[in-house]
């Protein structure tokens, strides 16, 4: 118990006695070479090569650093805009002497500006200089200078205090406008090239019949792209995030002529091209169930009640054909390409030649630089053949050499227990047997 006391007594003078050794500080006042005030100057306490501890000045220009040990230490003042300076050779901090515990400058620490930095650079849309492009650049959500681009895409903006900034440039709705962190060295010159991308673009239209009445489910694609899309209820379509470019777009359906037309994508606009397509050798008739557009005006079995059902004895005219229903089988969704879209292929197995309720063959995704491309798994059950002769119903017996193999394999646990069993019953049938 006495040790314990004697410990706790010892570690409270010790703290005591490292608070008393710590309580140092340095004091002072910084300004600039006009003797104003310099606020928020980092001001460094630095011994022997190790930053202690450090103070910011306020408004008035005045800092204290406390929590210094014995010792003669550096101080450094940091602030942008101005040059960074140290202050070496003060006097030595003694915290067992009261007069040289707390120490304080007597006259303003002076710092001076820095030499100013300057920004250059390039800007390329596409490869190509931008002319008459403004360049804005940013600090701490403030515009703190900007510039036009010239003929050849060159700007310079000159004068900048030491610090970071976000230099923006505003290329319009054609080009993807794409910020950059800029760090300006006092009295260097910062240079930096930027080429911005196309902005894509986008395709949207109605597809008609030659009535002029809407088409609903007519695909929309364009040529040798993986870009499609599928007409709503009344008609249109709209394809997004098309690189610009010169393409073909091409609209079809089942029970009508397919038309293709040129298109030309502009970087960041909107591009309509519609479609009325012509009905394959199609003569007006009385519409009736037979998933066919019979009076050529673009919509099937409009006004008839053609839910199936029903059976029952002929007549009735032509409202009692069985309507063709399509069942779609697709394949799986292929990589995601540097749009954001997946596409896939879908096929109507019972060939209606009016397809209904056909799936999407396009959908967004996310682009991955290493994309995970969906593979298939196939289970193959082993069979054994087995050969019947004519007139008679034949099944592979159970106990052929390739079933027992096949067995063993797939129930190794069982067929393992099985031995067990018969081994431990003709050993007591043997005892048995050799006892009498």
């Amino acid at each position: 118990m006495k040790n314990i006391i004697k410990i706790n007594i010892i570690g409270l003078i010790l703290i005591l006695l490292s608070t008393f050794v710590s309580a140092g500080s340095w004091s002072g006042t910084v300004v600039n070479e006009t003797n104003n005030p310099l606020q928020n100057v980092n001001v460094t306490a630095i011994l022997n090569s190790v930053i202690v501890n450090s103070s910011l000045t306020n408004s008035g220009g005045m800092f204290t650093i406390s929590g210094l040990s014995d010792g003669s230490y550096t101080l450094e003042f940091n602030v942008n805009g101005y040059k960074i300076f140290s202050r070496v050779g003060l006097p030595y901090i003694n915290n067992s002497d009261p007069l040289k515990t707390d120490l304080t400058w007597p006259v303003p620490f002076k710092m001076y500006k820095a030499d100013p930095g300057n920004l250059t650079g390039k800007l390329l849309g596409n490869s190509v200089p931008l002319a008459n492009i403004n360049v804005t650049l940013w600090q701490n959500n403030n515009i703190v200078a900007s510039a036009l681009t010239n003929p050849t895409g060159d700007f310079v903006i000159n004068n900048l205090i030491d610090g970071t900034y976000i230099l923006e440039p505003d290329a319009g709705s054609s080009y993807i406008n794409q910020n950059q962190t800029i760090v300006i060295i006092p009295g260097q010159t910062r240079n930096v090239n930027i080429n911005l991308p196309l902005a894509p673009g986008s395709v949207f239209g109605y597809v008609r019949n030659s009535l002029n009445n809407p088409i609903s489910n007519a695909n929309v694609q364009i040529d040798s792209t993986g870009y499609s899309n599928s007409t709503d209820s009344n008609g249109y379509y709209i394809i997004n995030n098309i690189p610009a470019g010169s393409y073909t777009i091409t609209a079809y359906v089942a029970g009508y002529n397919m038309m293709s037309l040129p298109l030309t994508i502009t970087a960041g606009t909107q591009t309509q091209v519609n479609f009325n397509l012509i009905s394959i050798s199609c003569t007006p008739s009385t519409e009736i169930c037979n998933s066919i557009d019979d009076n050529c005006d673009g919509q099937i079995e409009e006004g008839l009640n053609c839910g199936g059902g029903g059976g029952g004895g002929g007549g009735g005219g032509g409202s009692d054909v069985e309507a063709c229903s399509s069942k779609w089988v697709c394949t799986y969704w292929g990589t995601c390409n540097q749009t954001g879209l997946q596409t896939r292929t879908c096929t109507d197995v019972n060939s209606c030649l009016v397809p209904h309720n056909k799936p999407s063959e396009t959908q967004s995704c996310t682009y991955s630089t290493t994309p995970k491309t969906e593979t298939p798994t196939q289970t193959t059950t082993p069979t054994i053949p087995i050969t019947k002769a004519a007139g008679t119903t034949a099944e592979a017996p159970w106990f052929t050499g390739a079933a027992i193999l096949n067995f063993v394999k797939s129930n190794i646990v069982t067929t393992i227990l099985v031995l067990i069993i018969v081994i431990l019953f003709s050993a007591a049938l043997y005892f048995y047997l050799k006892r009498k």
